[in-house]
């Protein structure tokens, strides 16, 4: 990244510019004489531009730089079995977020902004309480002698989800465990790997996925990790208590961390919509259509303004149950902002917001950059504005460098530390001499993920922080500092009148709506809420409804979470779409269970179509059971193998009495010759039966 300058940076090529024009006299003291007539000129036209010393760059006002560090979740917690789908809010509290605030201690003249997204904060307190349970955290702790064939999928499937190259490589028996089960992680892969993965194979397997998600500091400093990590391979059962008693011990400090830095001044705390919904759509879904026209839109609709505000107004409140103040900061999901964003900001008492350079570009109507990605215009892009919101209210809102971002994001890590933080420093100084006297007044404002990125760069990232942190700390020209300090000091002097809607992704809101599978969702969303609403207006004067509405309405929050419509759609994915699909359809049913009408039977099918089920173990080859209610040893070992655990095939009221276990579909084999299609059915229902068909 340059910048365009217009004026010279070295006294040493105005000497060799003068000197050449001054040679043809051939008179040393007419060349002298000359060259001082023209330096004084230069000097008193404020031409020159000499190189600064030290104390000459301190009595200039330094650049202002605010790093926010965005931290978030989706809400993971399944509202009928309260059971976390994914565990990254515990792996991430380990490696991430507790380390991103405690590093500044190392630092003392950094000063930086976290946002603290309101669901992940409520994830965070149940784990501490150890309220929380993911899915990947009862596999873990299982009885190694006792996994089942899906266990055992579910592990060689799963427990290799951190980088490969930067994470697991990094620790020989993990890797080894790696190589064994094989890189594809094929259906053909996982198979043989259940037959082949010795018991210890898969308890060190369980282990080692904890182990690798602590942060490092916490792999060489903490005794009883350390000993597990030269350990390395033939771990206990015993072993499991430790890991898990370390992680909460870890997670109960991650709030109480930033709660203090806050208050002695090292960072700013700031907080997003209470369950990270995109604003622009809950005020109305046609705001997509500002910056993309021929978007097709959800048949059903969607405008409640109301909600956009009740969602800021929820994250105000548990903001200052948590910190003891309110917060003055806003993070939009996903930088999501326009004219009625800056509204409900407002109403809501936040000060200031964030968003993306581009949302600036369109709403001035100029192009901030040129063809070669060089800003034309820093003195637009680096200073705060003020955002009209209507009925005399304002609220500011500063936007980042998207290129010094993404650097950070997805480029740094690719560079060494010391050539990463050279680049970032070096482009800083760009900003500050372009902006010459307006320096001291500007911000650049680096605004990304804080939790993301870091597996990607070698030792997770920390000897890029400290590069970073100590060569900005050493620069005389650079100041750290949060936002609100900066905006205290230099509050904007100027206003967008018309701010454009969209969010950092391409200034638009298509990640979120417009494909069908999204259409479908927010289809879905609107009817739910206006059963809610009908509800709420027939009943919300009886007290024994107050509960269950209120439990209602909190559903119909957590379903308008942008993580949902985030993985519908072919512009996003992961390996956990299907997950993402139950959790937000099952909030919605929720609903209407909780104001007691009929779940719709579509909210019963995925928005995502269902993929074919894989078995544990494919058919090896053709072969005859014979079908008569028991297996004799052998029999179906060619036969492919699925695993059904947790089917329920007698629904609610198993019993007249109500007293008799469910009984569930706990394994399908499927065999076939050449005439006939064999299943194999056993269930579980206390003592165990099988079926034959």
């Amino acid at each position: 990244m340059e910048y365009e300058a217009k004026r010279p940076s070295d006294a040493s090529l105005w000497f060799m510019i003068v000197a050449a024009a001054t040679e043809k006299e051939g008179v040393f003291m007419k060349k002298r004489a000359f060259l001082v007539t023209v330096l004084l000129a230069l000097a008193l036209t404020g031409m020159t531009n000499f190189p600064k010393t030290e104390a000459d760059a301190q009595n200039q006002p330094p650049l202002n730089v605010a790093f926010v560090w965005h931290q978030h979740q989706p809400f993971y917690k399944g509202p009928d079995s309260g059971i976390y789908l994914l565990p990254w809010v515990r792996m991430h509290a380990v490696k991430d977020y507790y380390d991103m605030a405690a590093m500044l201690t190392n630092y003392p003249g950094i000063r930086a902004t976290f946002n603290l997204v309101p669901s992940l904060l409520l994830q965070l307190e149940e784990y501490a309480a150890g309220k929380a349970v993911d899915s990947y955290m009862l596999v873990a702790a299982k009885n190694a002698q006792d996994l089942t064939d899906a266990d055992k999928d579910f592990l060689l499937r799963r427990f290799f989800d951190a980088n490969w190259n930067n994470v697991i490589k990094r620790y020989p028996r993990y890797w080894e465990l790696l190589q064994k089960r094989g890189t594809s992680g094929d259906d053909a892969e996982i198979a043989r790997a259940i037959s082949t993965f010795s018991v210890q194979d898969f308890r060190d397997l369980q282990l080692w996925f904890d182990l690798a998600w602590f942060d490092p500091d916490v792999q060489r400093d903490d005794p009883e990790i350390k000993k597990l990590m030269t350990k390395g391979q033939g771990f206990t059962e015993e072993d499991k208590l430790i890991v898990h008693d370390k992680q909460l011990r870890i997670i109960g400090n991650v709030i109480g961390i930033y709660k203090k830095l806050q208050e002695s001044g090292v960072i700013e705390i700031i907080t997003s919509p209470y369950y990270h919904p995109i604003l622009p759509l809950l005020d109305n879904v046609e705001n997509a259509r500002i910056a993309s026209p021929e978007l097709e839109l959800p048949s059903e609709g969607f405008h409640h303004p109301d909600d956009a505000v009740a969602q800021l107004q929820r994250a105000a409140t548990y903001y200052q149950e948590l910190f003891g103040c309110s917060p003055r900061g806003l993070w939009p999901s996903e930088q999501a902002v326009g004219n009625s964003v800056a509204a409900a900001a407002a109403q809501a008492g936040f000060s200031w917001m964030v968003s993306n350079e581009g949302i600036l570009a369109k709403a001035l109507g100029i192009r901030l950059r040129d063809g070669s990605d060089k800003v034309v215009r820093p003195d637009l892009l680096y200073q705060p504005y003020y955002v009209n919101a209507g009925s005399g209210r304002q609220t500011a809102i500063i936007f980042r460098d998207q290129h010094l971002s993404d650097k950070i994001g997805f480029t740094y890590s690719g560079m060494s530390a010391a050539a990463a933080a050279e680049d970032l420093v070096s482009y800083l100084h760009a900003v500050r001499d372009a902006l010459g006297a307006r320096a001291g007044s500007s911000l650049v404002t680096i605004a990304l993920d804080g939790e993301n990125a870091w597996e990607y760069y070698p030792n997770d990232g920390k000897d890029f922080f400290d590069a970073i942190y100590t060569k900005i700390s050493e620069d005389a020209v650079l100041r750290t500092v949060t936002v609100s300090e900066y905006l205290d000091r230099h509050p904007p002097v100027e206003a967008i009148d018309n701010l454009h809607t969209g969010s950092w992704i391409s200034d638009n809101l298509e990640t979120w709506i417009g494909e069908g599978e999204e259409n479908k969702a927010w289809n879905y969303l609107s009817k739910a809420r206006d059963a809610l609403t009908i509800s709420t207006t027939v009943y919300g004067n009886d007290p024994s409804k107050k509960e269950a509405l209120e439990r209602a309405w909190e559903s119909l929050y957590a379903a308008e979470g942008s993580d949902w419509f985030w993985w519908y759609g072919s512009d996003q994915t992961s390996a956990n779409d299907v997950g993402f699909d139950m959790l937000f359809r099952a909030h919605l049913a929720g609903i209407y269970r909780l104001i007691n009408d009929p779940v719709p039977d579509y909210l019963l099918v995925p928005i995502i179509p269902k993929q074919p089920a894989r078995p544990v173990k494919s058919m090896t080859q053709l072969s005859t059971p014979e079908i008569d209610g028991r297996s004799a040893p052998g029999e179906w070992d060619a036969s492919a193998s699925y695993s059904a655990s947790g089917v329920n095939l007698a629904g609610k009221g198993a019993s007249a009495a109500g007293t008799a276990r469910p009984v569930q579909i706990k394994d399908l084999n499927v065999a076939a010759d050449n005439t006939a299609l064999y299943l194999r059915v056993v269930m579980d229902e206390g003592g165990g039966a099988d079926a034959g068909a």
